[in-house]
C-alpha cells in the first residue's frame, strides 16, 4: 500500500466495518484527503487487512508531511517510497531529509548516483534523472539504494559491504515495485538483479554481483602547491585550497579518474601508482606493504608531469588572479607571465616546467584576446563588437554592501520565505541581476505549495513584463571551463528543466541561472570564452560583477519569459 500511495498519490483499503455488514472502504488521496463509504463486496476479517488500514493512515500522514516540507514531483514520490520501505537505514535517512540534515537532488546525467558527507556530517545525495514513464519508480529505488550509503570512505572491506547492502535493498524494493506495477516498469538491469536475488544462494550471489559491477571505491584527487597530486577522498579535481578545478564525469574507478584528470591513458595512470609504490588496500592507497597510508598525505603525493604542473601554475598564479592582481586586464596577465619566464631564464632557473609554461603563452594569449574583447569590446569596431562589462554596475556591485548582503543571505539561510534573499534580491534592492523593471513572481514555494528549488537549492523567479532584459553578474563568479557550465538542461528537448542555463560559483553560493534566451550576442560571447578556455587548457575563469552574460528567456520548463535564479548553499 505504501508503494501504491508513494507512486500514484492515492490508494484504498477495504476494512470490515464495526457491525459486520459489508465493507468499510477507506481511500487515501493526497489532493482530496481521506474518504470512506460502506461497500457490499464481501469482507476480509484478517488481521493483515486491519493492519494495512492502520498503516495506510500512517502512510497518508507521512505523505502529507512530505508535501508540506516542500518536496514535489519525482522528489516527493521518491521520498514516499523511502518512507514506505521501513528499514532502519531508510527511516534514518528519511528523517535526515525531512529535518534538513541531508539533501538530495535529481540532475541530468547517465543514471548514476553519489552520496557525500561533509565535515559537519551533512549528507548530500545526487541522483541522475530517470527517463521514461516510470522515472518516478526508478528514482525512488535509487534513493533507497543511496540511503544505505554514508558518504564516507569506510575502507575497502567497508565500501564493498556498504555497496552490497545497498544493491540488495534496492533489489528488494525493485521487486516490490515489480509485484505492484509489473516487471515491465523496471529496467533490464533491475530485472536481472531480481533474478539473482531469487536464485539459490541469491543474497550471496547478489552481494558478489554488487562488488564486481558497482563502483565502490573512494577515488578522488587533490593538488599540492607543487602541482603534484594527493589522494584525498573527493572525486573531482581540487586545487590546494579545496576549490574545484575540474569535475570527473566518468563512472570508472580510481585509475580511470586519475587518468582523466591528468590527461593521460589509464595504463600511464596505473604505472604512475606502481612507480610510486602505491597499492590499493582497505579502501585507500598504501605503501610499504600497508605500513604507510597516503590518504591526504602531501609528502606521499604522485609526481605529475612538467606539462601538468605548468597548466596548474598558469591557472593558479595568473588566470585565477586576473582581477586581484591584473585589474581585469588579460593582456597584462600574459605580459606578466612572459616577463617572469624571461627572468627565470636570465637567472638560470628555467627548467622543464618553465619550458611548458612558455609553450602555453600562445594559448593564454588567445584566451586573453577573447576575454578582453568580451569585457571591453573591440576599439576598432565598438558597434559591431561591444563589450559586455557595464562599468557602472561593476563599480556598484563592487561595493561592500553587496558582499554584506550575500553574507546575510548565507548566515540567515533557510528553505522558506524567511530566507533573506527575498528581501535583498530584486529590482531596486542591494542585489539586482536584471537591467530594467522586474518583479518577484515566485519565492520558495509555488502556489500549490510545492518546492520552487528544483535540485535542493532555494530559488527566486523574476518576471519582466515579457521583455528579454539583460542579466548581469552581481559578484565575482567562477565558471568551470566545461561543456556543462553554459548549456541546455536537455539538448534533445529545449522545453525540459532549466532550459538554457548558466552555472557559476562565488564565495558564498553555487548558482544556476535558468530559462535563458538562446542565441543572444551576450550568450554567444560567453560561450566563446568557455570553448576557448577548454581548448587552451584553462581550468576555470572568473566573470566580474556587472558582466552581461545573457538575457531573460522562456526556455526549458517555463510558462513565460522570466529568470529562475537558484542558489545552492556551499
Amino acid at each position: 500500500m505504501g508503494i501504491d500511495l508513494a507512486v500514484t498519490g492515492n490508494t484504498g483499503i477495504n476494512l470490515l466495518n464495526a457491525n459486520g455488514v459489508g465493507l468499510f472502504e477507506m481511500n487515501f488521496d493526497l489532493e482530496n484527503g481521506v474518504s470512506s463509504k460502506i461497500g457490499m463486496g464481501g469482507y476480509d476479517m484478517s488481521a493483515g487487512t486491519i493492519m494495512s488500514a492502520i498503516n495506510g493512515m500512517s502512510t497518508y500522514k507521512t505523505s502529507r508531511d512530505i508535501l508540506n516540507q516542500g518536496f514535489s514531483g519525482d522528489r516527493a514520490a521518491a521520498m514516499r517510497m523511502l518512507a514506505s520501505y521501513a528499514a532502519d537505514e531508510t527511516d534514518e535517512r528519511f528523517e535526515q531529509l525531512m529535518n534538513g540534515d541531508a539533501e538530495f537532488t535529481i540532475e541530468e546525467g547517465d543514471g548514476n548516483a553519489k552520496t557525500e558527507q561533509d565535515e559537519n556530517g551533512r549528507i548530500s545525495m545526487r541522483i541522475d534523472s530517470q527517463e521514461g514513464t516510470n522515472g518516478d519508480l526508478l528514482t525512488g529505488i535509487a534513493l533507497i539504494h543511496e540511503a544505505f550509503r554514508n558518504g564516507l570512505d569506510d575502507g575497502e572491506t567497508g565500501q564493498q559491504q556498504e555497496t552490497a547492502e545497498s544493491v540488495i535493498h534496492h533489489t528488494i524494493a525493485a521487486q516490490m515495485v515489480g509485484q505492484g506495477y509489473g516487471m515491465s516498469s523496471l529496467s533490464d538491469s533491475l530485472k536481472d538483479e531480481i533474478k539473482i536475488l531469487n536464485s539459490e544462494g541469491g543474497i550471496q550471489k547478489l552481494a558478489q554481483h554488487a562488488v564486481e559491477n558497482y563502483d565502490w571505491s573512494a577515488d578522488y584527487w587533490l593538488l599540492t602547491a607543487e602541482g603534484n597530486i594527493v589522494f584525498d577522498g573527493k572525486k573531482d579535481l581540487y586545487d590546494e585550497n579545496g576549490e574545484l578545478l575540474r569535475k570527473y564525469e566518468g563512472t570508472g574507478g580510481f585509475t580511470d579518474s586519475l587518468a582523466d584528470q591528468l590527461g593521460i591513458s589509464k595504463q600511464e595512470a596505473s604505472q604512475m601508482m606502481v612507480d610510486a609504490g602505491w597499492t590499493y588496500d582497505s579502501g585507500t592507497f598504501t605503501k610499504n606493504d600497508g605500513e604507510i597510508d597516503v590518504l591526504n598525505d602531501s609528502s606521499e603525493a604522485l609526481t605529475t608531469s612538467d606539462n601538468f604542473k605548468a597548466r596548474y601554475f598558469v591557472q593558479r598564479d595568473y588566470v585565477d588572479k586576473l582581477w586581484s592582481d591584473f585589474g581585469g586586464d588579460a593582456g597584462a596577465m600574459v605580459e606578466s607571465l612572459q616577463d617572469n619566464l624571461q627572468g627565470s631564464f636570465a637567472s638560470g632557473e628555467f627548467g622543464g616546467v618553465q619550458a611548458e609554461m612558455l609553450n602555453m603563452t600562445a594559448g593564454l594569449s588567445d584566451f586573453a584576446t577573447v576575454y578582453d574583447r568580451a569585457m571591453y569590446g573591440d576599439d576598432s569596431d565598438p558597434i559591431a563588437h561591444p563589450g559586455f562589462l557595464d562599468q557602472e554596475r561593476f563599480e556598484e556591485y563592487s561595493q561592500p554592501a553587496v558582499e554584506e548582503a550575500f553574507n546575510r543571505i548565507r548566515e540567515g539561510w533557510s528553505y522558506d520565505d524567511d530566507n533573506p534573499m527575498y528581501e535583498l534580491i530584486g529590482d531596486g534592492k542591494v542585489i539586482d541581476p536584471i537591467s530594467g523593471f522586474d518583479y518577484i513572481t515566485t519565492r520558495s514555494k509555488y502556489s500549490d505549495g510545492s518546492e520552487h528549488g528544483w535540485n535542493g537549492g532555494e530559488a527566486i523567479d523574476f518576471g519582466t513584463d515579457k521583455n528579454n532584459l539583460p542579466i548581469y553578474t552581481t559578484f565575482h563568479e567562477t565558471i568551470i571551463a566545461d561543456r556543462n557550465s553554459f548549456s541546455w538542461a536537455d539538448p534533445n528537448n529545449t522545453k525540459n528543466g532549466y532550459g538554457l542555463n548558466l552555472r557559476t560559483s562565488n564565495d558564498f553560493f553555487n548558482n544556476i541561472y535558468g530559462h535563458l534566451q538562446p542565441k543572444t550576442e551576450a550568450g554567444e560571447t560567453l560561450n566563446n570564452i568557455i570553448t576557448t578556455s577548454m581548448s587552451r587548457n584553462i581550468f576555470r575563469f572568473s566573470l566580474p560583477p556587472g558582466y552581461n552574460f545573457g538575457n531573460v528567456g522562456n526556455t526549458g520548463n517555463s510558462t513565460g519569459i522570466h529568470l529562475h535564479w537558484e542558489l545552492f548553499y556551499k
